[in-house]
């Protein structure tokens, strides 16, 4: 795998740590963002779906990229099931690798290893996100599993109700987006609650707010639901 393909791989053009509101997570994000500048590091970052695990690397590449630093990334969601060819990275600059899973085989957690030794052997930064924390995790080596236990590990908390709001006027600030008050209660009220779902709300209505010429009312909102966009709540 060529280091331009793993770094395209599933990259959001919106994904910054300046558009994450990190809430509860500002050790974690701080960490993270230090090891995209230069700091030679092996991390592990955790926690359920919808905490920003996959935005916090992709805004980490950017910034290594940013500091003309070689930066990789890879996902274990986008591999072929049994092969370990999706570690074949650069160990040097930033690396990058999403979504472990449950448990690698003896030939992915060999072919980890290796990454890890190269990335340290670089001084290298290797960052690493998973759902479950490393213990929970059959990394498929005995020496992988801990040399990621003994790094730094962090768990990525969910947000609450209030950090929600604050996530969503965030997210919408940096694309030039004003919601009001009302819109922000009205589309938690209404909504799935997840950030990666509001986040994909929010793209379809500045579409159709451009579109239709029409600003980001709870009027506007409530006539695409009319009309049956596919801003219906669930």
């Amino acid at each position: 795998m060529s280091r331009q393909l793993a770094l395209k791989v599933g990259l959001s053009d919106f994904a910054c740590f300046e558009n994450y509101h990190a809430g509860p997570n500002r050790e974690a994000v701080a960490a993270i963002r230090e090891a995209a500048w230069a700091r030679p590091v092996l991390l592990c970052v955790h926690g359920p779906s919808g905490t920003g695990k996959s935005h916090l690397l992709y805004a980490a590449l950017k910034e290594a990229g940013a500091r003309g630093r070689p930066a990789a990334y890879s996902s274990r969601a986008a591999a072929r099931p049994g092969t370990a060819d999706w570690l074949d990275l650069p160990g040097d600059g930033l690396v990058c690798i999403d979504d472990i899973g449950e448990n690698l085989s003896p030939a992915e957690g060999e072919a980890l290893f290796r990454l890890y030794e190269s990335s340290r052997n670089r001084e290298g930064s290797l960052v690493l996100s998973s759902r479950l924390p490393p213990s929970g995790i059959d990394w498929g080596l005995a020496d992988l599993r801990s040399r990621v236990q003994s790094g730094l590990v962090y768990r990525l908390a969910p947000l609450g109700e209030w950090e929600l709001e604050e996530a969503l006027r965030l997210r919408a600030g940096h694309r030039g987006i004003y919601l009001s008050d009302d819109v922000v209660r009205f589309v938690l009220r209404r909504y799935e609650r997840s950030p990666a779902s509001l986040f994909r709300l929010l793209d379809r209505i500045d579409s159709e707010s451009l579109a239709r010429k029409r600003r980001i009312t709870v009027p506007f909102l409530r006539a695409l639901e009319a009309d049956g966009e596919d801003t219906a709540p669930t």
